[in-house]
């Protein structure tokens, strides 16, 4: 076995890994937190322009990066969570 073989898919049909369904409303949904995130994320950015102390500024910066972080998160882990590939999934 060479180690091209370990990291990729060579034998057989790829699209039956490809194969899953998603609930159309958890996706929506997923969709939506990401769009109040991003939004807030912009928003705090914008505050820490107008803020005169320096520690303010950072703050809301501080603040911006992780509401954005928990919104890519949360909707990556959200497409883990609500595909479903006739696998069970342990999480």
């Amino acid at each position: 076995m060479d180690w091209y073989s370990i990291f990729f898919f060579r034998e057989g049909s790829p699209t039956a890994l490809l194969y899953g369904t998603y609930n159309p409303w958890l996706v929506i949904l997923s969709a939506l937190v990401a769009i109040c995130t991003s939004v807030l994320a912009l928003q705090l950015t914008r505050l820490s322009q107008k803020q005169t102390s320096l520690v303010s500024q950072k703050f809301s910066i501080i603040a911006s990066s992780i509401s954005l972080g928990a919104g890519i998160w949360g909707r990556h882990l959200g497409h883990a969570l609500y595909r479903h590939a006739g696998l069970r999934n342990l999480y």
